[in-house]
Parts: C-alpha cells; sequence; structure tokens
C-alpha cells in the first residue's frame, strides 16, 4: 500500500485507466499490462455485477501485476476488497458508502465521484484524496450519469476547490485529453480510448504524449 504524497506525485504525471471487463475483452489483465507498457501509472478495477468471487479473482491479478509494475492498483465501490487484495486505494460513487466510513475499513487511498459543488465539498469534509469529476464529454462506457459538464464547468470546479485534485472523466481521447488537463484536471480516466483501441500500449503511449504540463 502506498503513501498519499506518492500517489498524488504519480496522479499528475499519468493516465488513471479504467478497466472494466464489459469494455476490455476477454483479458481485461492483458488490456492492462499494455498500458502499463504504454507508460500509465495507476488502473481502477470496475466490476460491476460480476459475482464475489470472480471479482475477487480478477482483483488480485490486477493487484499482483501493479505492485509488480510499480504502478497503483484503486478498487472500485468495495473498500473490504481494497484491503483484502492489498489494494492501493478504494474509489467510491455517491451511491456507496461514504470516504469517512471507509477509511474505518480501509487504510489506503481513497477517491470519491462528485458531481456538483455539495458532493465535491462532502468530498472535502471526509477527508478523501481527490474526486472524480464529469462527465466532462458524452460518454458510453457508463449509465446513469448527470447530464455533460463540459470544460468550461470542469476548469471552474478546479480552480474553485484546490484542497483535492480532479481527475476528469467522460469520454476523453486523444482529441480532447490536452483541453482537459488545460482546464485544470490533475489526472484524466479513461476507458475506451485505451480498451477499445487497435493497440492499447500505443494508444496509451499517444495518450501521454499529448499531455502539456
Amino acid at each position: 500500500m502506498t503513501s498519499k504524497k506518492e500517489f498524488l506525485k504519480e496522479l499528475n504525471k499519468s493516465l488513471y485507466v479504467i478497466i472494466d471487463p464489459d469494455f476490455c475483452g476477454e483479458d481485461p489483465v492483458k488490456i492492462a499490462l499494455a498500458a502499463l507498457k504504454g507508460g500509465a501509472g495507476i488502473f481502477q478495477l470496475r466490476c460491476k455485477g460480476r459475482p464475489y468471487g470472480k471479482t475477487i479473482e480478477l482483483a488480485r491479478r490486477m493487484s499482483a501485476l501493479c505492485a509488480k509494475h510499480g504502478a497503483f492498483f484503486i478498487m472500485n465501490d468495495n473498500p473490504k476488497i481494497a484491503a483484502k487484495v492489498r489494494a492501493d486505494g478504494v474509489h467510491l460513487g455517491q451511491d456507496d458508502m461514504p470516504a469517512s466510513k471507509a477509511k474505518k475499513l480501509f487504510g489506503g487511498i481513497i477517491g470519491v465521484s462528485a458531481y456538483n459543488d455539495k458532493e465535491i465539498r462532502q468530498a472535502i469534509a471526509d477527508k478523501a484524496d481527490y474526486f472524480g469529476f464529469g462527465p466532462v464529454f458524452k460518454t458510453s462506457t457508463k449509465k446513469g450519469l448527470p447530464p455533460v459538464k463540459g470544460l468550461l464547468r470542469l476548469a471552474r470546479v478546479a480552480k474553485k476547490f484546490k484542497e483535492l485534485p480532479v481527475v476528469a472523466i467522460g469520454g476523453i481521447n486523444e482529441k480532447n485529453i490536452a483541453r482537459v488537463f488545460k482546464a485544470g484536471a490533475a489526472s484524466a480516466s479513461l476507458i475506451s480510448a485505451v480498451c477499445s483501441a487497435d493497440n492499447p500500449e500505443e494508444a496509451t503511449r499517444r495518450l501521454i504524449g499529448k499531455i502539456n504540463r
């Protein structure tokens, strides 16, 4: 398990790749390895609606892969699974337990999805380590999201809530990733731009090359 300082340092120079079996093919870990080779340093495993045993198995494989390559592994939704597989962090949605409660079950990095000022303030009050904000652009990889926020709203949020780094989410790709960072995002979270690419390793490398710091 990593320290907050180490994680935040990586957050400000890397991509935050979400590995979801629904979008990453028969072997999601193979996609993660390709993205690692391409330069990504943070990975989140999202397993919605999958049996507990299969989720644990995949989480353990992802945790081992990230540990071997010096990357950071974030488990989605479940702090108990995060602790069980020795993940570096857990990411919580608004329908999950609050970060303040999760801290009692898991001692690692805690991220929170926050879609408006009230939710962002709550993440700060709960002492989360970062918040995910979006969707910045239209996306089809997650249902039930609020309306598209856009770059101007992202920029306002990044400027207003400097207490926590913001990870931009939703519809980010090679054509718009530079503008996401220019708007003030600390990092960009992606699924399809990596998982659906013909060559995930090269796609990751190109995405990172478009980040202008």
